[in-house]
């Protein structure tokens, strides 16, 4: 009995942790937006804060 309470307990804190999670946030980046191809292989965020996008035509930030 003891057992049952406590995963209860224990699942209601879990489920109830995703309720305060932030919504992910895409903005989808085209060649118009400035690209140089629509193929991005690796992203990256230097330390000052800038993206970094790397495709088969070279880097873009």
């Amino acid at each position: 009995m003891k057992n049952s309470f406590l995963i209860l307990v224990l699942g209601t804190l879990f489920i109830n942790v995703n309720n305060f999670s932030q919504q992910n946030h895409f903005t989808h980046l085209t060649v118009e937006d400035g690209l140089s191809q629509s193929s991005v292989f690796s992203i990256s965020q230097d330390n000052i804060g800038f993206m970094w996008f790397a495709t088969e035509d070279g880097l873009n930030k």
